[in-house]
């Protein structure tokens, strides 16, 4: 094969690119026949100009063209060839650049007809300088082409305008070719992601003369990915590109493969059996395959989906959007085919969609998407199909496995590999009688009534348990719906044969199901409505819009939460992304707005977030709109929301405004079709925000109606507004201040704490200036009340009040700061007394939000005798009113002493008030020995009023002190409360009073409504455990009655002793199995008659959890053997007694799941004893419960989206390895083995098609 010759070459040399391209070729020829380089440099291109010597090389083993060890190299490509090498020769050697010329051959090249270059070298050998001379001419180098055709083959193509014709290319040139496209070039590392074993094991592949088969979706990605691999590594690339020939023909491949220069040949063409002797002339063989090829390929590497994340990134690369880029993820699946027929890199006809097969997709494009598992699904296809589901699957089948596949088949899901890609290719093929029929399947599918409606809100969750199923599968549900997106977007370009225009012929279907009432059947298609939308904009805002003013509103439905397993429910997010999709276009920003504005006015909440208010503040938040709609369309759009819907609007534009730093943007729902070539995240910039910051302003203040709570708002949000518009709030409040009816004074508030805030951190970075503060104070004072009372009531509504002038917060510690506060709330409070007295202080504590802190700094100022007995006939109002009182008598208690509050007591005694209300003298007062000691002197309803009453917080008493204070918690029946504070120094605490206290817990019914806390029981657990004066009975005992804490999930400490006790004493889990399973037939024992049935229950659910929990092998000794004497004799014990009371089978399954706990760390399990244990009794039941606790004791996995099923394939690995070894020595043990490997093999699957099934769709 000569493809360039003598005349080619001395044509080349002519021309200007010869001097910069003659090294890189050189270059090429010396990597393509030579296999042992030890360095080479050959600068080639604008790197010729940098002075040095042309090229240098170092090989072990001399060649015709290479001379052994060190060779320095000159190139010369103008006609003077002599002038050129005379010069060049004296040059270097005057000067070889730190080279011994005696060591190193000089080697000059020319691409010209140097006849007389052979004398020119005798000549300069006479000077006996340099080790050896050689020249290198345009006839040496025809020979050396010839034998490197894939040099030959870049040289003819790339710089000599020639194109082999005998069926090769070169590797470089089906790049080029491949990845050139008319807007964008792809990057190499487009086929790359995620297949980096890949990469690596393609490499291993090459060590030897080997043949190496690697599959893809189609031949084309395969050879691209061969390529792409090499060109991402810089190490390898030069050298496979030099040695690489992509072959189309066997006559091509015969003649090259007799070449003994090792080469690497990429065969696109089927092997007829030529491939073994290009093998045995060592050269390696590389084999692309595409989803059609044979089967018979061993040890081929097959290359997995492309990873979506790099194929996106190298989209971006290559000048694609980030947004686009993604789109084109979604829509391609990452087929390299469907991809560069997308971006109309080809723009051929795939054989799918040609006349003579198109009509095989015909029923898959109209549906889109199908689960075969669903027989409503398969009888639609059939419908289309015209002929019964398995006939029809069997044609599909046929396209599956095609290189380019327009269908995937996932598990029992078959989907359209890119709706686009079909409807583009194939729809134009689609009759009138094709869209009739896609029009009545919609219908029919879409108004599906969810059966799981018809029970309980609470059961809804196990719908398919109570066998409440749909007919119609979610897949064909999306798909039919998808499939009017697409009637709508090809139907002009198309022009498809519809009654009318493609748009009016969706309205009327869309008219058609949403124009029910039924508010059952919206909640069914809820999930569906954003694609109903995009498929039908104008006709769902319609319909939307008019049952909104209806007054049995299905869409009103929606938002009505209703009670669920876990969480409340409610079926509006369908509708609000809907809505939110619709938005993004400008024709329909302003319905759509106008839709979520109604719809926030009647929102009655709920536990989602997904409220209309947030989608409507999502579309229109200034720094992260998401609408393509200009500037001027959506403040237009905000000033009819605040005309038509003035609260919600004004909502919507307080949201717009400056957070301060502190605002988020959640990205709101977006149509998947229409503008798909459009970027729907478009730059915005600075003053394009801070604009719509002040457009929002303008708006508020022309709507503002002179309400009190929404002056305040906008005061609070005006200190993070820029000054201009900062400025256009303070004088359109100074300008109509007056205007506002005060009666909470709320601006004047907001006031307050915007000077705190700021006053507080002066010296802050978004501290205010001092003369806009000024301005803020002046306002402050024009809006302050008139009334000196509410001028000082605003200090007891805050435990932390914000002062006009501020606190310096960094300089003064907390100490000082709280008796600042204090003692400006004891001037308050004082200015009110003398101007009002006591009378007024108790209508203030009626109404302030921090009573107790009034009455505390009450307790500061009061003296006088009467006031104090003033404040005392709040003993006589309800309960809830006296926190005021509380902490007025604590505070009395700390500054007159303990002996004046018990006169005072004695006072109030004589006054006559009732036993009942006294108690309430006492119980602010600091708990101890000298209170309770009084308390005990009194009456028995005072003594049971206060400890009834009391709140407990006993940790600065001595423990004689706590002991007693537990003790009359224990009388009173507060064991909760008794918990709580005893689990704050439960280490002081005797074990008997800890013992008895768990017990009254746990045995008799508290007075009171307290939660009870798990980890302050297991507390008392802990610390009991470490003691050694209470009895295993008792620790026993306790945890029976506490398995219900002590066993949940996430505790700390399990019940150790109860399952010590199972393992040891058979009788013992004999009496707990008989708690959870009634007697069997032919069993003369009956149930407990001592116990009720409420009793009965509850030991049944703490037994269950017992047996659940235990997780002990009986006859375990300490260093994990097993005792096989022991456990026989537990086993035959526990079987005899449970096969006499009726429920052997039941035994055998505890026995089997109790087995089947034996650690798993060994190479070999389950050990021998519990194998021959299992062979022995070899039921039905204990094979199964050691099966079922074998799976169970696994837990739940976590995994990302697209893992799939690693982990279950690595347990049918192990699983199958234990069966195996147990094959010929248990057989029963090993069939259970090979079982869980089978399920766990299904596992895999399941997952594997789940993860596919995501991923599709990302």
């Amino acid at each position: 094969m000569n493809w360039v010759d003598t005349t080619d070459l001395r044509s080349w040399a002519n021309r200007r690119d010869c001097q910069e391209t003659l090294p890189q070729l050189v270059r090429k020829l010396i990597r393509a026949t030579s296999n042992s380089i030890k360095s080479i440099k050959f600068p080639s291109g604008e790197n010729v100009l940098i002075g040095g010597w042309d090229g240098i090389l170092v090989v072990s083993e001399e060649t015709d063209y290479l001379p052994l060890g060190t060779s320095l190299w000159e190139f010369g490509a103008n006609s003077d060839t002599k002038g050129k090498a005379d010069d060049d020769y004296q040059k270097r050697t005057g000067n070889p650049l730190g080279f011994d010329p005696a060591e190193s051959t000089f080697v000059f090249v020319t691409p010209r007809l140097w006849k007389k270059g052979d004398e020119w070298v005798t000549e300069k050998k006479k000077d006996g300088i340099w080790k050896d001379i050689r020249v290198i001419n345009a006839e040496m180098l025809e020979e050396w082409l010839e034998i490197a055709p894939t040099v030959a083959a870049w040289l003819a193509t790339k710089h000599l305008g020639k194109y082999p014709n005998e069926g090769i290319q070169p590797s470089e040139d089906f790049w080029d070719e491949w990845s050139s496209g008319p807007k964008i070039n792809l990057q190499p590392q487009i086929v790359l992601g995620g297949r980096s074993q890949q990469v690596e094991e393609l490499f291993s592949s090459l060590d030897n003369p080997a043949l190496t088969a690697i599959q893809s979706t189609s031949r084309d990605e395969t050879l691209a990915f061969i390529i792409s691999a090499f060109k991402n590594d810089p190490d390898r690339e030069e050298d496979f590109f030099a040695r690489s020939l992509i072959v189309d023909t066997p006559e091509a491949f015969r003649q090259l493969s007799v070449l003994k220069t090792p080469l690497i040949f990429i065969a696109r063409f089927e092997d007829e059996g030529i491939f073994n002797r290009a093998i045995s002339n060592k050269h390696n063989v590389i084999v692309p395959l595409g989803a059609d090829a044979a089967e018979n390929w061993s040890d081929k590497i097959i290359l997995p989906k492309i990873d979506r994340d790099l194929f996106v990134r190298s989209l971006t690369e290559s000048g694609v959007t980030g947004e686009l880029a993604e789109k084109y993820s979604r829509e391609s699946l990452r087929n390299i085919t469907i991809l560069r027929r997308t971006l109309e890199f080809v723009r051929n006809i795939p054989d799918w969609a040609k006349p003579e097969n198109v009509y095989d997709l015909i029923p898959a494009l109209l549906v889109g998407r199908w689960d075969e598992n669903y027989e409503n699904d398969r009888e639609i296809i059939a419908r289309l199909a015209n002929i019964n589901y398995e006939e029809y699957a069997k044609k599909l089948t046929r396209w599956l496995y095609t290189s380019d596949s327009p269908i995937i088949k996932i598990g029992n899901t078959w989907r359209l590999a890119s709706p686009l890609d079909a409807w583009i290719n194939a729809s134009r093929y689609l009759t009138r009688n094709d869209f009739t029929l896609l029009q009545d399947c919609f219908l029919e599918i879409l108004g599906e009534t969810n059966p799981a409606f018809e029970l309980d809100p609470q059961q809804r969750h196990m719908a398919a348990i109570y066998g409440k199923v749909r007919q119609y599968s979610g897949w064909i549900r999306e798909g039919v719906s998808q499939s009017l997106i697409l009637v709508a977007l090809f139907g002009s370009q198309l022009r498809f044969d519809l009654p009318g225009s493609a748009e009016s012929w969706i309205n009327q279907i869309v008219a058609r199901l949403l124009m029910t009432t039924d508010s059952v059947l919206w909640k069914s298609f809820e999930h569906n409505l954003p694609l109903i939308a995009e498929a039908a904009p104008s006709e769902f805002l319609s319909q939307v819009e008019n049952h909104l003013s209806s007054d049995d509103s299905p869409v009103r439905a929606l938002f009505q939460e209703e009670p669920g397993f876990l969480t409340a429910n409610s079926y509006h997010t369908g509708l609000l992304w809907a809505l939110e999709g619709i938005a993004w276009l400008p024709e329909y920003l302003s319905r759509s707005s106008l839709v979520l504005a109604k719809l926030a006015a009647v929102d009655p909440g709920g536990s989602l977030s997904n409220r209309p208010i947030n989608s409507l503040s999502g579309i229109f938040k200034p720094w992260y709109y998401q609408t393509l709609a200009s500037f001027s369309e959506r403040v237009d759009v905000l000033k009819l929301i605040a005309d038509r819907e003035r609260e919600i609007g004004w909502i919507l534009l307080m949201r717009m405004l400056p957070e301060g730093g502190r605002d988020v943007g959640i990205p709101s729902h977006k149509m998947r079709w229409r503008r798909f070539d459009e970027t729907l995240n478009k730059p915005i910039t600075h003053a394009e925000i801070w604009k719509m910051h002040s457009t929002a302003v303008d708006i508020l203040l022309s709507v503002f109606d002179s309400s009190e709570p929404k002056l305040a708002k906008l005061i609070e949000r005006s200190v993070n507004m820029g000054w201009v518009d900062r400025d256009k709030v303070l004088s359109f409040i100074e300008a109509n201040y007056t205007s506002i009816n005060q009666t909470t004074y709320q601006a004047w508030y907001s006031i307050r704490r915007v000077l705190s805030h700021h006053r507080s951190f002066p010296d802050a970075d978004w501290a205010l200036h001092v003369d806009e503060l000024t301005r803020y104070e002046k306002l402050y004072n024009l809006l302050a009340p008139t009334d000196e009372v509410i001028k000082v009531q605003w200090m007891f509504d805050e435990q932390w009040p914000s002062f006009a002038d501020g606190i310096d917060r960094l300089k003064l510690s907390h100490e000082e700061q709280e008796q600042l506060i204090n003692d400006r709330r004891v001037e308050g409070l004082t200015s009110i007394y003398k101007v009002y007295g006591i009378e007024k202080i108790k209508e203030l504590s009626m109404i302030v939000k921090e009573p107790i802190i009034l009455g505390n700094v009450t307790g500061q100022i009061i003296d006088d005798q009467q006031d104090i007995l003033s404040i005392a006939e709040l003993l006589n109002t309800d309960d809830d009113t006296l926190d005021f009182f509380r902490g007025f008598m604590f505070r009395m208690s700390i500054k007159n002493g303990i002996e004046w509050m018990f006169q005072l007591y004695k006072q109030l005694e004589g006054l006559g008030y009732a036993d009942s209300r006294l108690a309430f003298i006492i119980l602010p007062l600091n708990q101890s020995g000298t209170v309770w000691n009084f308390i005990d002197s009194l009456n028995e309803e005072v003594e049971h009023t206060y400890w009834s009453k009391v709140h407990p917080h006993f940790y600065h008493l001595s423990i004689e002190e706590k002991i007693r204070g537990l003790n009359y918690l224990l009388d009173y029946k507060r064991y909760i409360s008794a918990v709580h504070v005893c689990a704050l120094f439960v280490d002081e605490i005797p074990t008997e009073l800890l013992v008895k206290l768990l017990t009254k817990l746990a045995t008799e019914r508290a007075e009171e409504n307290v939660r009870l806390m798990g980890y302050e029981i297991q507390r008392f657990f802990d610390v009991l455990d470490k003691r050694d004066d209470v009895e295993l009975q008792t620790l026993i005992q306790l945890e029976w009655l506490y398995i219900s804490i002590l066993d949940n999930h996430g505790s700390g400490r399990s019940t150790k002793h109860l399952h010590d006790e199972l393992s040891q004493n058979p009788d013992f889990f004999i009496e707990v199995f008989k708690y959870v399973h009634k007697p069997g037939d032919g069993s003369d024992e009956t149930e407990p008659e001592d116990l009720s049935g409420e009793q009965l229950e509850n030991r049944g659910m703490q037994a269950f959890r017992l047996l659940h929990s235990w997780k002990q092998i009986p006859g375990i000794n300490s260093d994990g053997k097993i005792n096989k004497e022991f456990l026989d004799e537990w086993i035959n014990r526990v079987r005899d007694i449970a096969n006499r009371y009726g429920r052997l089978e039941a035994a055998d399954s505890h026995i089997g799941q109790s087995l089947a706990q034996y650690n798993e760390n060994g190479e070999h399990w389950p050990p021998d004893e519990i194998c021959s244990i299992i062979e022995q009794i070899n039921t039905d039941s204990i094979k199964a419960g050691f099966s079922s606790a074998t799976y169970n004791k696994r837990g739940s996995s976590s995994r990302g989206p697209f893992d799939g099923g690693t982990r279950e394939r690595e347990l049918v690995a192990y699983f199958n390895r234990l069966a195996a070894y147990q094959r010929n020595r248990f057989p029963n043990v090993a069939i259970i083995l090979e079982r869980l490997a089978k399920g766990y093999e299904q596992e895999a699957k399941r997952e594997d098609d789940d993860a596919e099934r995501s991923s599709l769709d990302y």
